[in-house]
């Protein structure tokens, strides 16, 4: 394969894996999972889900940071490597800021909208480009809208010292600097959260532009996760993924799911009679956010007022709930969890990860940052309420123990016991340890797999059906990595094979790719599933078997 590094638009020439050695397919586990979620009956507001028809994955990039191939990499190992690239040489030296670039691109191609969607807003590297990418877009002169949505997330709850998240109003005056009073931009930033203990927020990382092409996954803003200890840094990097899609149609529905945050912040904005709510829940921050926040610039002036428009009303999630009619075609299947904003009980990407597993054939293999969190499943095991549902990590660990007793090969990859996705959260003055306690030993996430999972004992100790490993990205480490002798693993990733019964072959293979975590809470999350055998196998080189072969 060849890959064209150019300024600007990634191009791809050359074949990837060769169209004869896969056939494009709609594969059974695929219209399983859309039977489970059909079957699910989920309200309207619950229904975040849809099913487009991909006329190419050659052109998904696979946006993984850090991507070391050797200790000491050179231009020339880009040739080797299968990641659509910008800077061969910035890619190889700083690997997450080839991430930035792409997401800088992405938003200056607006003609219409641009979405964006992220845990908190950090100074650092990604609202530099932000605020870069929308004064270069206001040269276009058009009257383009743009939403940024994050979670208000509560400072002192993760006894967060080294990472202060900046107000709603502050960033949107961060952000327009460039942009001129005459320009016809409209701008807003919404933050929130809300639920029991206030313990749901947003936690999707999306960025969609015009309805169109998107950039879906895990990749925070948090500056601690691009500098010396995170996604740049050659001494504790943190692992993550995203994938961009161009000219696939995936941004409305991701925008739909937006749509519906911004209902909720707008309520709230409007409805004073829950301020004393809001308000109380503000003291679980240092500087005292409220639980939401709505911020408008217009004009050249920053408003606390005015609600943008709905960028997706015209699309109807229920309308895209079809099956995979063409068994010529690759698929993807958007999947939202909404949270507090609609029904934290069950939610579409819940559904649909548990469903994968449970139809997988001969494999599933999981990346997450934490496989289960006992100190939030303890908090919420007393929860009113909350013990009448079965949430969506002993869901997983059930599914997995379900997978290994019916003789599949689960391969688990998760952070190490002390690793954590850069400065967040960290405590300086608490040393290094993990003050937000979602890391675990493989010994500990084999109890958790006997405990909540219901696994038999002799299975978990059974190598021919389990495997645990950190990821230890030992390309990476130097002398100056002793105090890090765990790095961290941010991605959330599933894939699995589909076998057709009737014909006993292997008919296709899943990979889902997005923000959701398995351990309990609330958040709303997005994420695709890509059913394809071609891009399931360029992933698996690219992601899976490079990281899993340098974890330990």
């Amino acid at each position: 394969m060849k890959m064209n590094c150019v300024t600007g638009v990634v191009t791809i020439t050359g074949v990837l894996l060769g169209h004869a050695a896969f056939h494009a397919s709609a594969s059974t586990v695929g219209q399983g999972i859309i039977s489970d979620l059909q079957g699910s009956q989920f309200s309207a507001k619950r229904s975040v889900w849809s099913v487009n028809k991909l006329a190419s994955t050659d052109a998904i990039g696979i946006y993984q940071v850090p991507f070391f191939r050797t200790a000491q990499p050179t231009v020339a190992d880009c040739s080797k490597v299968v990641e659509p690239c910008q800077d061969e040489k910035l890619l190889l030296t700083q690997p997450g800021m080839n991430f930035v670039r792409q997401y800088n691109q992405l938003i200056q191609s607006a003609e219409g909208y641009v979405d964006i969607a992220s845990l908190d807003s950090q100074d650092g590297v990604m609202l530099d480009n932000i605020r870069a990418a929308l004064t270069a877009l206001a040269r276009k002169n058009k009257p383009i809208t743009v939403r940024v949505m994050f979670g208000s997330v509560p400072e002192l709850l993760n006894f967060r010292v080294q990472n202060s998240p900046k107000s709603a109003a502050d960033t949107l005056k961060y952000i327009t600097q460039g942009i001129p009073a005459s320009s016809p931009m409209k701008v807003y930033v919404g933050m929130y959260r809300s639920g029991y203990l206030g313990r749901s927020w947003n936690h999707a990382k999306i960025l969609s532009v015009d309805g169109d092409s998107v950039i879906i996954g895990g990749v925070n803003f948090l500056d601690g996760d691009f500098k010396s200890r995170g996604y740049v840094s050659d001494v504790n990097p943190v692992n993550d993924m995203s994938l961009g899609y161009r000219g696939a149609g995936l941004g409305v529905p991701a925008s739909k799911f937006l749509d519906n945050q911004w209902d909720l912040v707008c309520k709230q904005a409007k409805d004073a009679e829950k301020s004393v709510l809001w308000a109380a829940t503000a003291l679980w921050t240092r500087g005292g956010r409220p639980s939401w926040d709505l911020q408008r610039f217009q004009n050249g002036n920053v408003y606390e007022t005015g609600c943008p428009d709905k960028l997706a009303r015209t699309f109807d999630f229920v309308s895209n709930h079809t099956q995979q009619d063409d068994p010529s075609a690759d698929y993807a299947i958007s999947l939202g969890r909404l949270g507090d904003v609609a029904d934290w009980q069950q939610d579409a990407s819940d559904v649909a990860q548990v469903s994968m597993i449970q139809r997988a054939n001969s494999y599933v293999r999981i990346s997450q940052q934490s496989l289960y969190n006992n100190a939030l499943s303890a908090l919420d095991a007393n929860t009113p309420g909350y013990r009448d549902v079965v949430p969506f990590p002993r869901k997983i660990l059930m599914a997995l123990c379900g997978a290994m007793a019916r003789g599949v090969k689960v391969q688990v990859m998760t952070s190490g016991e002390k690793g954590h996705p850069g400065a967040y959260p960290y405590s300086p003055p608490l040393g290094r340890e993990v003050t937000y306690p979602a890391y675990a030993s493989i010994s500990e996430l084999k109890g958790y797999l006997v405990t909540f999972g219901g696994c038999q004992r002799g299975l978990i100790d059974d190598t021919r059906v389990l495997e645990i490993r950190t990821n230890w990205n030992k390309a990476a480490a130097t002398a100056d990595a002793a105090s890090f002798p765990h790095f961290p693993n941010h991605s959330k990733v599933v894939m699995v094979d589909s076998l057709n019964k009737a014909t006993g072959q292997v008919d296709g293979r899943l990979v889902y790719v997005g923000s959701h975590n398995t351990y309990d809470q609330s958040h709303a999350e997005y994420g695709v599933i890509v059913d394809s055998q071609r891009f399931a196998s360029r992933f698996d080189e690219e992601f899976w078997q490079y990281n899993w072969n340098n974890a330990r």
